[in-house]
């Protein structure tokens, strides 16, 4: 045991390493970790840790029950491996809640430097993902899209983080705790980058996030700024619902008549035109599957490409529906003479898996992708490399997991032995590579635990949000909703990157100095430090 004074530097240490972790990946996550376990094991003073415990009515306990769960329900896991690794993943509840739920609470001080080495990593990570998008950092993956810029996990919690970041710096302005200039570059620096990643999640996070800081920052704004807040969010929230209406209204638009296009039945070249008059999918208006010369358009690629036209485009797609995707958004006939106005650049746009000519902003170009999806989807149940439909079918598939063992479910990591089970039995058109588990929190959850344990748990996530709704602390509240909404879209609390994010900064609001924690939640006596 060391001086209860630098155990306690070590304990801040730590936390600091952690929060510029969950920036920077999973090795300085994991020796931060570490690093904070060994210093409270060896700082000793048991007895005084459990009456900390028990003066904040054994909050360490209760939010240990969210991994003290997943061990119990081990003993009905099928598989023993899937099993075993869910529980290293998830240690981090268990391990977090002892350590912030027995050591005195952080004070504005600390919490303060915590804060800015966040905000430190938030910068160098994001620095470092403009440096991959300008090409001076390799990539770790080459999915064909700006999401390849997250180099440190992946981008759906990566965009989460950032957008955590701008809320954040966002309220420390409002408080006049943080440099308005600073933070404003900061600001619009993040915004531009999660604007790249086209995290859907992560924007609406964003976009609750603001909602939730406005309506409690009015409190204490002027009658005349408060009109203007107002004002503003509701002129933010109606561009957005305004320009959704106009890409789908123009994605639906067609720009010519179907039936006057059958009246050509041959290509210049004689080749005759496959039209299929039952599908009338769209591609910047014009009608994806209508003039169609396969052969003329195979022989011409083949000689203009090395990437040949029975094979697929760097993004996994079949590159000949990327072909007749990209020509029909020209407004060109699927021919000979139709691909002969394509130049060198569109060769290369179509090898890296763009289907359209037309350059759609990042946004855009991400609801328009799904629009799509959800037309193949419709159309004949397609979903292979369509990540919105993919999740759909995902869910479907867990749905039906779910019901083999709706009361216990299927143990611990059940979802992943479940999952592989179900693709050695039914394939569904998915590639190996697509094959993936539930991407959603709720339904791994409930597949795993069953309904009873299920609703256990959730209801240890569901609390201390109740809580906080009555102790008003806005930025526990925009943390939750961030997560809540990731649990839909993402096994957010299925990876460690992910587990980490959210143990890190849920406790930190809540085991923060007792004037900005939920003390009504776990503190009963008030102690002095």
């Amino acid at each position: 045991m060391l001086n209860p004074t630098l155990h306690r530097k070590l304990f801040i240490f730590f936390i600091c390493t952690l929060t510029l972790g969950i920036t920077l990946g999973k090795f300085i996550m994991s020796i931060s970790i570490i690093g904070l376990f060994a210093n409270w094991l060896f700082e000793g003073g048991f007895r005084k840790k459990w009456e900390i415990n028990k003066q904040r009515n054994y909050g360490a306990l209760f939010l240990a029950s969210i991994f003290l769960v997943e061990l119990v329900w081990f003993l009905f896991a099928e598989e023993l491996k899937p099993g075993l690794s869910t529980l290293r993943i998830k240690l981090p509840f268990l391990v977090m809640a002892i350590v912030f739920g027995t050591s005195n609470a952080i004070n504005k001080r600390e919490i303060k430097t915590i804060i800015s080495c966040f905000i430190i990593g938030v910068v160098v990570s994001s620095i470092a993902s403009y440096f991959v998008e300008l090409g001076w950092i390799n990539k770790k993956t080459n999915s064909g899209t700006s999401r390849d810029i997250s180099i440190f996990m992946s981008h759906i919690r990566y965009s989460i983080i950032l957008s955590f970041a701008v809320i954040l710096i966002i309220f420390l302005m409002v408080k006049n705790k943080f440099n308005k200039w600073i933070g404003t570059l900061v600001s619009l620096f993040v915004l531009f980058l999660i604007y790249k990643m086209a995290s859907l999640t992560a924007i609406s996070g964003l976009l609750i996030g603001l909602v939730i800081l406005f309506i409690y920052s009015l409190k204490s704004l002027s009658q005349p700024f408060k009109k203007g807040v107002i004002l503003s969010t509701i002129s933010v929230i109606l561009f957005f619902i305004i320009k959704l209406s106009l890409i789908i209204s123009d994605h639906y638009q067609a720009k010519e008549s179907f039936t006057v296009d059958l009246n050509s039945s041959k290509s210049i070249y004689g080749e005759k035109y496959l039209k299929n008059h039952n599908n009338k999918m769209l591609e910047n208006g014009y009608y994806v599957w209508n003039n169609i010369a396969p052969k003329e358009i195979k022989n011409a690629w083949n000689k203009k490409s090395k990437i040949p036209f029975d094979s697929e485009d760097l993004k996994g797609q079949k590159i000949k529906h990327t072909i007749y995707r990209y020509i029909t958004s020209k407004g060109l006939r699927k021919d000979k003479e139709g691909f002969s106005k394509l130049t060198e650049n569109d060769i290369k746009s179509i090898e890296s898996g763009m289907t359209t000519s037309i350059k759609y902003n990042t946004l855009e170009k991400r609801v328009r992708e799904i629009l799509f999806e959800m037309d193949v989807f419709r159309k004949n149940k397609y979903t292979d490399n369509h990540s919105f439909t993919q999740r759909i079918l995902f869910w479907k598939i867990g749905i039906s997991i779910f019901k083999k063992a709706p009361f216990l479910g299927h143990g611990t990591g059940g979802v992943e032995t479940q999952y592989k089970k179900y693709y050695k039995e039914n394939a569904k058109n998915l590639s190996k590579k697509n094959q993936l588990f539930a991407h959603n929190q709720f339904l791994t959850q409930i597949i795993n635990l069953g309904l009873f344990a299920f609703v256990f748990w959730i209801s240890i996530i569901i609390i201390p949000i109740i809580q906080l709704y009555k102790t008003n602390k806005e930025l526990f509240l925009i943390f939750s909703s961030f997560m809540l909404i990731a649990f839909f879209t993402d096994d957010m609390l299925d990876r460690q990157a992910g587990v980490t994010i959210f143990v890190t900064i849920y406790y930190l609001l809540i085991y923060s100095s007792e004037e900005s924690s939920l003390e009504k939640l776990f503190i009963i006596k008030k102690k002095s430090e």
